[in-house]
């Protein structure tokens, strides 16, 4: 939002006492004002039911732009009618009560811009928004790193809807490669897909890798070849490096000087000679004692033959990224799905502070189905804040909040998940990954159910088929006497200490 500046007055303007008459300096102040000052961003009223990109929708019949605030009126339904733009579609999106903006089948992205650092931004839903499958919404959060500003609020009589899509459900015939130095690859002979694979991706239903997404990197000839580097194994960057004393090393084994190496930081990190360069990293297996370690393979000839520096590269957790002890085997089953995906446009694995959040207040409703959440909550908000998702006071019907595969990649702050005050929490295959790395102690959660007055109930809360990889805190935070049939179901879960 850009703000009118008034210029200050100038000696040669002030009236004297014998000159201009206070009128006639008001009138001449209030003109230099309009001729000097900027305008503020323009607010697009949707006029009637229509298609977004047509100007009759739109009260002033203009298509809105990247720097207008849209609402779309209580009682109307817009359809975005993509393809995107190369720009934003608007700044900021409000969709009243009874209203609806939904996408038709040539839309695949609806980004909305910033109104300025410090402005609430993003989408304001009292009505209904319903993501389908195959569009992603992007949400820019202005880069404002301390301030819970952009994202999805949802109030109270308002529905989020993400529905996403099962293209194909299946089983690996024959598995081609899985190393994981290279695509994973696999057969299916029942599996038939078009050239376009970009959109879509691969859950794991059974077997080692249960739980994980992946995105396709080619299909051809019944083989499906999947990015290994994709998701959740995908290497963590903005880790810190430890230097502390001097190290040699002698075919799998590390010898330190003045180093006080512990399982927390070591285990399942790299490990290189500074001298060797990042290139000629290892990863730990494990931490004999604080001055030795045990690398995953033979080092080879090296510049840290004597005691030398060295770069430790924590990788926060007790085993490497990409887990070598998962593989698939034939007959593992799969699903490939069309998701519905709300994400930040800048978020990054090593950039926490361009997320955005999404706020469900109590009375809303919300339904998560074949849905990828990207980039949600924010470690630099305060303590006991800033979490991916949070929905408070839901005591509706399961119908109206339900959480069904369901992917939420790169959240900081306290939980990927908060529940708070609700009851009847349904979850099933729900997989939450990478925490942020540098959270405050006790943050970075998984889920986080929790109630604050008596009448918050939080019965029947169950969670089946779960993962939870690479979560700095608990998997599951319970801080509620949960009843009913309240559990966590089937799960695998990677604690990842702080």
């Amino acid at each position: 939002m850009r703000t009118l500046r008034y210029p200050s007055a100038t000696p040669a303007l002030l009236p004297s006492a014998s000159g201009i008459s206070v009128l006639q300096f008001s009138t001449f102040v209030i003109l230099l004002v309009l001729a000097t000052s900027t305008v503020s961003a323009a607010v697009r009223t949707s006029a009637k039911s229509g298609r977004w990109r047509a100007g009759s929708t739109w009260i002033g019949g203009k298509v809105p732009s990247a720097t207008d605030e849209v609402v779309i009126a209580s009682n109307h339904q817009v359809e975005f009618d993509g393809p995107a733009n190369h720009q934003d579609e608007c700044a900021k999106l409000t969709i009243q009560a009874g209203a609806m903006l939904y996408f038709s089948p040539s839309a695949t992205s609806f980004q909305v811009g910033g109104n300025g650092p410090g402005v609430p931004g993003g989408i304001d839903v009292a009505g209904v928004l319903t993501v389908r499958a195959g569009v992603t919404v992007e949400i820019d959060p202005d880069g404002n790193a301390a301030a819970e500003e952009d994202g999805v609020t949802v109030r109270a009589g308002g529905e989020l809807r993400m529905l996403g899509t099962v293209i194909h459900q299946g089983q690996a015939a024959t598995v081609v490669s899985d190393d994981n130095t290279s695509n994973i690859a696999f057969s299916d002979p029942a599996l038939s897909m078009g050239s376009q694979t970009a959109p879509y991706r691969v859950v794991w239903r059974s077997g080692q890798r249960k739980g994980r997404w992946y995105d396709i990197a080619s299909f051809s000839q019944g083989v499906l070849s999947l990015d290994y580097r994709s998701r959740s194994n995908a290497e963590r960057l903005g880790e810190p490096d430890y230097r502390t004393g001097l190290a040699s090393v002698s075919g799998r084994t590390v010898t330190g000087s003045g180093t006080q190496w512990t399982a927390a930081t070591g285990d399942g990190s790299w490990w290189w000679c500074a001298a060797d360069g990042i290139q000629r990293r290892v990863r730990i297996v494990r931490v004999i004692s604080p001055t030795s370690l045990w690398l995953a393979k033979d080092y080879g000839p090296s510049a840290c033959s004597f005691p030398s520096s060295y770069v430790l590269r924590d990788e926060n957790q007790p085993s490497a990224a990409a887990d070598s002890s998962e593989r698939i085997l034939p007959g593992d089953s799969y699903q490939v799905i069309l998701p519905a995906t709300l994400r930040s446009r800048n978020g990054s694995d090593d950039n926490f502070d361009e997320q955005i959040f999404v706020r469900l207040e109590r009375g809303s409703t919300y339904l998560f189905w074949n849905a990828s959440f990207e980039s949600l909550g924010k470690e630099a908000w305060k303590p006991s804040a800033g979490s991916g998702i949070r929905i408070v006071g839901f005591q509706g019907p399961a119908s109206k909040g339900m959480i069904n595969t369901v992917e939420i990649y790169r959240y900081g702050g306290d939980a990927a998940i908060e529940w708070e005050d609700s009851g009847n929490f349904d979850a099933d295959w729900l997989f939450l990954h990478w925490a942020h790395p540098m959270v405050t102690r006790n943050e970075g959660h998984g889920v986080k159910i929790q109630t604050t007055t008596p009448e918050g109930s939080a019965d029947n809360v169950r969670i089946r088929n779960a993962r939870f990889d690479r979560t700095n805190d608990d998997f599951v935070w319970w801080n509620t006497p949960c009843g009913g049939t309240s559990g966590v179901y089937d799960s695998i879960g990677k604690y990842c200490p702080n």
